[in-house]
């Protein structure tokens, strides 16, 4: 399990750490890995949390993961902000779903529920690997 920690290296040391990570990994173990999802164009040094040094681009990790002996196996949203969230539902035909259901369920609890759906868009991500 690797939560919350790739983000508080900086990219050579966390991609260095995903090496090592396969290196002491049997062949087929699985790893769960989660951290930020800095957009695109974003530098990833230009963090959301001081604590953290670098936050990886989506496309950067799946790279990294691939060159290290990784295979992604599946990966997930885990972390939307109400407004993201609203918004791809709505391009999926779910906005109505969210509107009925936010009538019972704040959506506050409803985001991780529907989060996994879209990991393109969310501010935390979640793979699930396996060593190759």
């Amino acid at each position: 399990i690797y939560t919350s920690a790739i983000e508080h290296m900086h990219h050579d040391d966390g991609l260095a750490s995903l090496y090592e990570c396969r290196k002491v990994a049997k062949k087929n173990a699985v790893m769960a890995l989660t951290c930020p999802n800095t957009p695109e164009g974003q530098d990833g040094y230009d963090t959301q949390y001081r604590a953290h040094v670098y936050e990886w681009k989506r496309s950067e990790l799946m790279d990294g993961l691939k060159s290290s002996g990784w295979e992604i196996v599946s990966e997930y949203g885990l972390l939307h902000d109400k407004k993201t969230l609203e918004a791809e539902m709505a391009k999926v035909g779910g906005k109505h779903l969210l509107d009925r259901v936010s009538k019972f369920i704040p959506t506050e609890w409803l985001i991780p529920v529907f989060s996994p759906m879209f990991p393109r868009s969310a501010k935390e991500i979640g793979f699930i690997c396996k060593a190759v």
